[in-house]
């Protein structure tokens, strides 16, 4: 058997052990597994299905806390997100890369390491390159409204720098009527707002898409209302 088939085989393996299960998950973490995957990441860089493999392994391991933070430290945020880049061509290795990071992004101590090595722009770089996949856009609002709530307004800003308006924006008027999609950029335009973004919503029209999805839809009307209770208390 190759090399590759092998790795594909183990990966499947481990994935298969790590499901539903927080025991076995924390087992494989402290096995020394997770070094092997990503270790496994960096050889075969360029295969886009053992990347979508091992992103989707990895991801798995990271629904459980503590083995979220071994696969941070492992190096496994670093190969995750060179496969977005890498593989920007391969819906299996966005889907799955941009599952693992909304997992990995829940422990507080991944988020500044997320930010420190560049994840920001490789998610706002799917995002922009993806459009006509809901669930990658999902994926990729829950990671960026993860990392900008109750932070700093300097990681805020950056989010906006990386020009996510404008893609937020045009996904919200192109699927209009996914409830759920519209849910989720209104919570992330609101953990955007602060006084060095306001501008830049106002501009991309943030309001007025917030607005129009809380007409549509009642779960939006919260983050409509306390994105104009903000505006209004900044410019009045």
């Amino acid at each position: 058997m190759d090399d590759v088939k092998f790795v594909k085989l183990a990966l499947n393996a481990i994935r298969a052990l790590a499901r539903d299960s927080p025991e076995n998950k924390q087992s494989i973490a402290e096995s020394g597994a997770i070094d092997s995957i990503v270790s496994a990441m960096q050889k075969h860089r360029d295969d886009p299905m053992i990347q979508a493999a091992a992103a989707w392994t990895l991801g798995e391991i990271a629904l459980s806390p503590d083995p979220a933070v071994l696969v941070a430290e492992s190096g496994g945020i670093d190969v995750i997100a060179r496969a977005i880049y890498v593989h920007a061509g391969s819906k299996s290795v966005i889907k799955r890369s941009c599952s693992a990071l909304d997992s990995l992004s829940v422990p507080n101590v991944n988020r500044a390491l997320m930010v420190e090595i560049g994840v920001l722009a490789a998610i706002v770089h799917t995002m922009h390159h993806n459009p006509d996949i809901v669930s990658v856009q999902k994926q990729c609002y829950r990671v960026l409204s993860t990392l900008a709530e109750k932070r700093l307004d300097v990681i805020k800003k950056k989010i906006v720098d990386h020009e996510a308006l404008d893609s937020i924006a045009m996904t919200m008027v192109i699927n209009g009527e996914n409830e759920e999609l519209q849910k989720i950029a209104c919570i992330l335009l609101c953990n955007l707002a602060c006084d060095a973004t306001f501008e830049s919503l106002l501009a991309a029209g943030a309001p007025e898409l917030m607005k129009a999805a809380a007409g549509r839809f009642s779960v939006c009307r919260e983050s409509a209302d306390y994105m104009m209770m903000m505006l209004n208390r900044h410019y009045n």
